[in-house]
């Protein structure tokens, strides 16, 4: 059972961070070709994934609690993969082909991307 509370801790903190961050990256970009919200997310994301992964990998393993905490709970709820799916295939639907395909391409490129930095910077700290 306190899993489950840390897990929701998590997940709340990291839904509430998402919203919050795509109404940030909205109100300075506010008509883009693609969902930048949803991209900044996933690439940002991907990133801490990447840092944690190398953190428990070049230093050591995190507290049980703490990457139930992080990692399932805040980085589930904060990473938006069905949000991309749904805008993709808005986009598709919409005839936007070339654009759908440029947004996935940055989500696929940039997320890899940003979880290999994520995870070698790790090492040298």
């Amino acid at each position: 059972m306190l899993k489950i509370i840390i897990v929701g801790a998590g997940g709340f903190a990291g839904a509430v961070l998402r919203y919050l961050t795509t109404l940030f990256v909205t109100y300075f970009f506010p008509n883009p070709l693609i969902p930048l919200g949803t991209l900044a997310v996933n690439i940002t994301g991907s990133f801490l994934m990447g840092a944690a992964s190398g953190y428990m990998i070049f230093h050591s393993v995190l507290p049980e609690n703490l990457r139930y905490l992080l990692i399932t709970g805040f980085l589930g709820a904060f990473t938006t993969y069905s949000t991309f799916s749904l805008e993709s295939f808005f986009l598709f639907k919409e005839n936007n082909l070339s654009v759908m395909i440029l947004y996935i391409f940055l989500h696929l490129f940039l997320g890899i991307g940003a979880v290999v930095s994520g995870y070698y910077l790790m090492r040298a700290f």
